[in-house]
Formats: C-alpha cells, structure tokens, sequence
C-alpha cells in the first residue's frame, strides 16, 4: 500500500491512503517510521503478522537529490556562478 505524509502533528504523521477505491486516513507514530517523516513525502507499507513494516521506493530516496541539485544551480545562477552545465 502507498501511503503520503500529509502533515506532521505532535510527532504523529498524519498519512493518506486508498483502499479499496476509498480514501482513508492512518495516524503512524513519527518513531515508528524508519526515516526522516516530510509532509507530501510518499512510502510503501504493509502488515505482515500484525506488525506494519514501512519503507521509501528507491525513487523516493532519489528525490531529495535531485531537488538539492536544482537549489545549487539556482543559487549559482543567482550569484553568477558558473554550474557544471556551462
């Protein structure tokens, strides 16, 4: 199941999910998750005995990157700098 961080209240993340055509919503303790919880941020989860086991796609760990990437040459662009692009 995918699940989207909608927002972060009092160290609980408040997440969405649909289920069954319907969308639901599931309140995950923020130190029950094993990364760093962002609002909009999305990850896989599943019950297996009981237990929810949560994780990031490989494309979701990727993201911040790549978004750390745009900053930098914008800001260089900003300062007249050159970027590696140049």
């Amino acid at each position: 199941m995918k699940f989207t961080i909608e927002r972060i209240e009092n160290n609980i993340a408040i997440c969405e999910y649909e289920e069954n055509c319907e969308i639901l919503h599931k309140e995950i303790a923020v130190s029950d998750l094993p990364f760093k919880p962002k609002e909009g941020l999305v990850f896989t989860a599943e019950e297996i005995d009981g237990i929810w086991c949560y994780k990031l796609t490989e494309a979701d760990i990727q993201e911040p990157e790549k978004r750390k990437k745009r900053v930098r040459n914008k800001l260089n662009i900003l300062f007249g700098r050159k970027t590696k692009d140049e």
